[in-house]
C-alpha cells in the first residue's frame, strides 16, 4: 500500500516542494504530453509544466455564450523556469515539472496523489 507523502508547508504563493505530493503514472504521462506541446512553440526551454489548483474553472463551447461553471480542480499549465526555484522542481522519469496546490487543500487529500480521471475536463485529480 503507498504511503503518504509526509506534509512539507508551501509558502504561501510558491510552489510545492517535491515529495510532496506523488505523480501517477497516467497523470506524469499526460504532462509529458503536454510538455511536448509546450516545447513545440518554445524550444529554447524557457517554461516548465506545472500541476497547479484553481479554485474555480469556466468553459464554454465555441459559438457559446454561457459559461459552465466546473467549480475547483486540478489543471495542468505551464509557468516560466524563472519563477521557479530548482529546489522546486519535480524530477521523475525524465520530465520536470512543478506543482502547485494551497495548503489547505493538500490537507484535504487523504492519499496526495495526482491521478488521471477521465470523468474531468483536464482530466486529473488529487486524491
Amino acid at each position: 500500500m503507498p504511503t503518504t507523502p509526509p506534509h512539507q508547508p508551501t509558502p504561501l504563493g510558491g510552489f510545492n516542494p517535491p515529495g510532496s505530493v506523488r505523480i501517477s503514472a497516467g497523470a506524469l504521462e499526460l504532462a509529458r504530453s503536454f510538455a511536448k506541446d509546450v516545447t513545440s512553440f518554445d524550444r529554447a526551454g524557457g517554461w516548465i509544466v506545472c500541476f497547479s489548483w484553481a479554485t474555480r474553472t469556466q468553459v464554454k463551447d465555441k459559438g457559446e455564450t454561457e459559461w459552465t461553471d466546473l467549480g475547483p480542480g486540478l489543471y495542468l499549465g505551464a509557468v516560466r523556469r524563472t519563477q521557479a526555484r530548482p529546489a522546486d522542481i519535480f524530477r521523475m522519469g525524465g520530465l520536470e515539472f512543478l506543482v502547485e496546490i494551497p495548503d489547505h487543500i493538500l490537507a484535504q487529500a487523504k492519499e496526495r496523489v495526482i491521478e488521471l480521471d477521465q470523468s474531468k475536463l483536464d482530466k486529473l485529480t488529487l486524491r
